[in-house]
């Protein structure tokens, strides 16, 4: 996650959890976040996992079976839904951004 304007709160010049929030809510409930539940849950899974200090440990495993609801024997190898929709969720992402350029706090997925 990157930001602009938004108040800093570590030397990594990330900004503060509860910007990041504000900014999850306004995106989230914005009619230009043309994005299907699942995308949402997913971006809201990869924000509160970063936010409590676990992004390091964001798996396509963990994904799958937290917000996809995919069972135990999920494998990566033969069922690409994480893969899938988080590129979906990178495209949602960069229109929304595309449409509203000035909003304090840019929440971005990278690759991988």
């Amino acid at each position: 996650m990157t930001s602009s304007n938004a108040p800093a709160n570590n030397e990594h010049d990330f900004p503060a959890p509860e910007t990041v929030r504000e900014q999850l809510y306004r995106l989230l409930q914005s009619p230009d976040f043309q994005a299907p539940a699942r995308l949402k849950n997913l971006l809201a899974y990869l924000v509160e996992e970063t936010l409590h200090g676990r992004a390091g440990n964001i798996k396509a495993y963990s994904i799958a079976l937290e917000v996809f609801g995919r069972g135990e024997s999920f494998n990566a190898n033969t069922d690409p839904i994480v893969r899938v929709e988080a590129g979906k969720l990178r495209r949602q992402l960069e229109l929304y951004y595309l449409l509203n350029p000035n909003d304090p706090v840019r929440i971005l997925i990278p690759l991988g």
